[in-house]
């Protein structure tokens, strides 16, 4: 192998490693700042908490984990705010990435209950509390096993 061809090579080689290290510098970097953006939200600082927030979505535009909880707490704040639609959208678009998310359905469970539409509020808290896997199967009637009664 060539001298040049070696140094294509390696230079390719520390190209590809100096990418992986500086998307694993940025992911740990958007952590901390997401971290920043919680306690800034604990302390009602929502201007820092949102600012926070934006780097972290710069920074990790690909962790769904992130922005899930971002839309999350988005939606925390938006209710502390006073402004239940932009809430409602918020823990909507945390479900969107991931529709198993507990805390947003809870979340949006009560904006639901809040608005006073209990149905739809009991829709979301029974998917949080797996309420299919607490009923006692066994006691129930299922309509499609009954047998009818011959008619006269």
């Amino acid at each position: 192998m060539g001298k040049k061809r070696v140094l294509v090579l390696f230079f390719g080689l520390l190209l590809f490693m100096g990418s992986s290290m500086a998307g694993k510098l940025a992911e740990d970097e958007a952590i901390t700042y997401y971290n920043d953006g919680v306690a800034a939200q604990k302390e009602g600082k929502f201007f820092n908490a949102v600012t926070a927030y934006k780097k972290v979505l710069l920074m990790a535009p690909n962790n769904t984990d992130i922005q899930k909880f971002i839309a999350n707490n988005m939606g925390v704040m938006y209710v502390k705010k006073g402004d239940l639609a932009m809430a409602e959208w918020s823990f909507k678009e945390a479900l969107a990435i991931d529709p198993t998310y507990k805390p947003a359905q809870m979340n949006l469970g009560l904006i639901y209950d809040i608005k006073g539409n209990r149905a739809q509020a009991i829709e979301y808290w029974y998917k949080v509390f797996e309420v299919d896997k607490h009923k006692p199967k066994d006691f129930l009637i299922q309509v499609d096993y009954i047998e009818k009664e011959p008619q006269e």
